[in-house]
């Protein structure tokens, strides 16, 4: 193995091992670079991987690329003038794999890899460039790519005149016996053995071949299925004769048969049904098949004699009766009972049952109670761990609890099926909720006051903010009022609903549209790949307002054991309609904490109407970043 650092790049095809010099691979063979040693490999210039040669089609239009993240193009300038695009991957690697293109596309792929940018200390260094490793799809025919760039880099016995040798062998061997066309009629095609033909000539490419066609036979029951025995074959717009079919057999309650006849019949065809009248029903007719061959119609009819008038109902013994006629199915009997009759002969006057009176108005006793255990007191008396008031829903389809008391003495006004409960009283009058001797909730027409919990530790008026199961995630920016509790920590959807919770009451505002605002925070994470410069974080400046910003940065990355951290301080100016500017021109650094030359993080303006938190990553290097702006503004009233 060579002495370290030095550049050797290897190839492995669909996750096999890694190889290196000229490999061949096929389309959609997946591919991936990778290294021999990294091992000491300096880093004053990025590690470049790169494909420098590729095939185009017959068009001339090129391969695209592997077509995959990092992969990028850089245009190199040719020897003998013009430019022409490499595809290349910068980083310590390994590249991104990527996928060998499908047809047109064969031919040899050069690839390299510069370390450094080939340096060490400024010094030229060819142990750190490697160019003798490529990948070659051989063409559909067998043939092999000759780039217009060919060299001896994969052996120094091979070059392009080899492989024209080897494709122009190829063509010489498709073209043997193929020096002028048959100009004889070829041969007509009928059913049989094929033959390879003894002619060495080839066919003009309009040629046809005679095709020979007989008459189909004619179609009938119960014929076997053949191959045939003739030579020629059938038309493609064929007919077989198919014989006319007769009339049908009728259709009557009799013995089923597959016939005799060799005639299919139409599709369309109908078999005549002959019908009779249905018999009447009556009680006591005993089930019999019957004998008529005739059929009923579907929508038949039996009679059915209509019913006589019932019997009244009175004292003595039930008989089944003799009639053969049935009753209606909302028949009533007449009932006597002649206690009854005689107590509502007067009218209004009261019945009176076990003590309970009752009116023509309704239910008029001292109380309705149900169960062996109901309440002791009240006008309607149920016991525990029931329901005392239910409806049914608007479908018909359940029961909606309204008044239940379960068995550890919770009462519970609706339940899970209720769509909506709704409390309401007169204009000008509230709402309060009791609980115990104190009132902590009052809810009037445009307010609701909370009072706190009174059994709270620490004393009165106190309102607790419970811990968000699901914190909201669909409702967000300065239109909405979400407050919650997560980690230990208050939180809100908007800067502005912190801000009328949080600021302090002001002992001299001037006029009611004045925006003092006492310290809000903002925070986000961002990313960066390599050398760039993004913004993590922007805060808006609105009209006439001067806002004092501190911000503070912390960046990790797993790549190396580097990290950083600052803290800044910008004062931030926006006069009117007009654009934001930096009070001082530029922020002020208080803390830069970094262990690697390169990064940064600072506070600007973007030209419009925000400040920015920008941060800067260094080469070959992905780094995490977390911003957090503390703002104290004011736009103060005229």
């Amino acid at each position: 193995m060579p002495t370290t650092p030095y550049a050797k790049l290897l190839v492995s095809v669909n996750g096999g091992a890694p190889q290196s010099g000229l490999v061949t691979v096929t389309h959609g063979d997946t591919i991936a670079l990778t290294a021999e040693s990294t091992a000491q490999w300096p880093t004053d210039a990025p590690t470049k991987w790169a494909i420098t040669m590729y095939p185009e089609d017959v068009s001339y239009v090129a391969w695209t690329g592997p077509g995959v993240a990092g992969w990028t193009t850089e245009s190199v300038t040719l020897p003998g003038g013009g430019t022409f695009d490499v595809y290349v991957y910068v980083g310590f690697g390994p590249p991104t794999p990527f996928t060998m293109p499908a047809l047109p596309y064969w031919g040899d792929y050069y690839l390299s890899l510069v370390v450094n940018g080939g340096t060490i200390n400024g010094t030229q260094r060819v142990e750190l460039t490697d160019t003798t490793t490529g990948l070659r799809i051989v063409g559909p025919n067998g043939l092999v790519d000759i780039p217009p760039r060919a060299d001896s880099r994969f052996s120094s016995s091979r070059s392009y005149g080899r492989d024209l040798a080897h494709d122009l062998r190829i063509l010489d061997a498709a073209l043997i016996g193929s020096t002028s066309p048959y100009l004889g009629v070829p041969t007509a095609v009928t059913i049989g053995a094929g033959a390879s033909g003894a002619i060495f000539q080839y066919a003009l490419g309009d040629h046809s071949h005679p095709v020979t066609v007989g008459a189909p036979t004619t179609i009938a029951i119960g014929d076997a299925a053949s191959a045939g025995a003739g030579t020629n074959l059938a038309g493609a717009a064929h007919v077989h004769a198919l014989p006319v079919p007769t009339v049908v057999e009728d259709v009557g309650i009799n013995g089923s048969g597959l016939g005799t006849s060799a005639i299919p019949a139409r599709e369309d065809h109908i078999h005549a049904i002959f019908t009779f009248a249905p018999g009447g029903l009556f009680i006591g007719d005993v089930s019999t098949e019957g004998v008529e061959t005739r059929l009923s119609r579907a929508d038949h009819v039996h009679q059915f004699p209509a019913p006589a008038t019932v019997t009244t109902v009175s004292s003595g013994a039930g008989t089944a009766g003799v009639s053969t006629t049935v009753a209606r199915e909302d028949h009533a009997h007449q009932l006597t009972f002649t206690t009854l009759n005689s107590i509502l002969a007067t009218a209004s006057a009261p019945i009176t049952v076990n003590g309970q009176t009752v009116t023509s108005g309704g239910f008029i006793g001292p109380y309705f109670a149900s169960s062996t255990t109901p309440a002791t007191t009240g006008l309607l008396r149920a016991p525990t761990n029931s329901s005392a008031v239910v409806f049914r829903n608007a479908a018909n389809s359940g029961d909606l609890p309204a008044v239940t008391c379960s068995s550890s003495d919770a009462l519970t006004f609706g339940g899970v099926s209720a769509q909506n409960v709704v409390v309401q009283t007169a204009t000008g009058t509230f709402v309060s909720l009791v609980v115990g001797s104190a009132t902590p909730v009052i809810a009037g027409a445009t307010a609701c006051t909370f009072f706190g919990n009174p059994d709270a530790a620490g004393g009165d008026s106190v309102i607790q903010i419970g811990p968000a199961v699901t914190p909201p995630t669909t409702a967000s920016g300065e239109d909405s009022s979400y407050m919650w509790t997560e980690s230990g920590s208050l939180r809100a959807s908007s800067r502005d609903l912190v801000k009328a919770t949080l600021v302090p009451s002001l002992d001299n505002v001037v006029g009611s549209d004045e925006d003092l605002r006492a310290e809000y925070k903002q925070a986000s994470r961002t990313t960066t790949i390599g050398a760039i410069t993004v913004t993590a974080l922007t805060i808006g400046i609105e009209q006439n307002t001067t806002a004092h910003i501190t911000a503070k940065v912390v960046a990790f990355t797993y790549d190396d054991p580097e990290a950083a951290g600052y803290t800044i301080i910008a004062t931030v100016h926006r006069f009117g309609a007009g654009t934001a500017t930096l009070v001082t021109g530029s922020p002020t650094v208080v803390a830069s904490h970094e262990t690697l030359a390169g990064l940064d993080a600072t506070i600007d303006v973007d030209g419009s109407a925000s400040a920015r938190i920008r941060v800067t990553g260094t080469v070959g290097l992905t780094y995490h970043w977390f911003a957090l702006a503390e703002v104290v503004s004011m736009s103060p009233t005229p």
